[in-house]
């Protein structure tokens, strides 16, 4: 796979996605997965126009989490990471606290991932996703959205309270 600068901050963005916001409860014919703390990530600092509008640097801590898969499903709950997001233009931070969620992952025979997440949960969209970035929501209840072979991000639906971080650091 060639990694391009964009594909590598895409793959950085995924990553934020599923180091913040992983535990998972296992099927009941599968073994329950061990729960484990990740160590602290990050610095990842993303450009201007990738994640919002200013340079945007997030880090985590504190994430504990458990994965498990079953056939084409991976499910991932627990508490995420605690998240400092910071403007690097202006030196703005916010942080969000680690809070439970569970996502559930359906790998598609076309290769499109279909997300099921409930919870907290940030999403990094950028410009070439749908809708177009960029953007940075915190989603306080249930979304689904696909991600396709080309890594783009598609939101399909949300419903419960957002927070949209780069307003709220600028």
């Amino acid at each position: 796979m060639i990694t391009t600068p964009t594909l590598t901050l895409r793959l950085a963005a995924s990553a934020l996605l599923a180091v913040g916001l992983t535990v998972v409860a296992a099927p009941a014919q599968a073994k329950q997965p061990d729960l484990e703390q990740q160590d602290p990530f990050g610095p990842v600092e993303l450009p201007a126009g990738d994640a919002c509008d200013f340079p945007l640097t997030y880090s985590g801590t504190g994430d504990l989490t458990a994965t498990s898969t079953h056939g084409n499903v991976t499910k991932v709950t627990g508490y995420g990471s605690t998240l400092t997001l910071t403007n690097a233009d202006t030196g703005e931070t916010i942080t969000l606290e680690s809070a439970p969620f569970m996502n559930i992952t359906t790998a598609l025979p076309s290769g499109e991932q279909h997300i099921q997440a409930h919870g907290s949960n940030l999403i990094i969209l950028f410009p070439t996703d749908v809708p177009a970035g960029p953007s940075t929501t915190l989603y306080q209840g249930h979304v689904n959205y696909t991600i396709d072979t080309d890594f783009i991000w598609t939101i399909r639906s949300s419903s419960g309270p957002t927070v949209d971080v780069c307003a709220a650091l600028s």
